[in-house]
């Protein structure tokens, strides 16, 4: 989670979390409760906007909101990014990886460059285990030309298995997006390993979905 956390409770219920939430009169807004170890985040009310990663042993509650806006972030946006080399014209590393999952705090325009030709590999670890049913891919590409990638995944790095063969003719600001109907179960790790290229490998965003649109 993201967001300005003003205490953290423990062994307690969800009752007992609203309440303690009510006690201090306004400062509290929000509350994210987690049954799975009974814990509970209370959050302060000076941030327009806090950013949750998915969790479906989880619940949020909000108080005195006189406008709410729920928007559920791909989890990607949640990802540690690693890849084979950074160009350092295109930005830091940190920066390359922030606007490659479109994080909320990226910047317009940063995206990954590796500064070199194939091959040359992009690797996201998500923050836990997850079903994955879409990965969207926008390509950075001069020229323009025939192309191929291979995505693994897997629950840890020393079991990655195939997932998709992208290969064909691909250009700048193309996306390529892949649905898996049924989901690829269990997987925290996803390395993009780019084979062949006319050009140095780089990508605009990397975007995972671990629920269907």
């Amino acid at each position: 989670m993201i967001g300005n956390i003003k205490t953290i409770l423990y062994n307690t219920s969800r009752e007992k979390c609203t309440c303690e939430m009510i006690k201090f009169n306004g400062i509290i807004s929000v509350l994210n409760y987690f049954s799975m170890n009974q814990s509970c985040q209370l959050f302060d009310n000076n941030r327009t906007t806090i950013y949750i990663k998915s969790n479906q042993n989880s619940s949020l509650i909000f108080i005195n909101q006189t406008t709410l806006s729920i928007t559920k972030l791909p989890i990607s946006s949640f990802a540690v990014v690693t890849a084979s080399n950074y160009l350092a014209s295109a930005g830091s590393p940190t920066a390359q990886g922030d606007g490659l999952v479109d994080r909320p705090n990226s910047s317009d325009g940063t995206y990954f460059n590796s500064g070199g030709n194939a091959p040359q590999y992009i690797q996201l670890e998500l923050p836990g285990v997850y079903n994955i049913y879409y990965v969207c891919l926008r390509i950075a590409q001069s020229p323009s030309g025939n192309t191929e990638h291979h995505l693994y995944v897997g629950s840890d790095l020393n079991h990655l298995t195939l997932a998709t063969n992208i290969s064909g003719v691909t250009s700048s600001g193309q996306w390529i997006n892949i649905t898996y109907n049924p989901p690829l179960i269990g997987i925290q790790f996803l390395h993009l390993n780019s084979i062949s290229s006319p050009s140095w490998i780089a990508w605009v965003k990397f975007i995972i979905y671990d629920y269907y649109l």
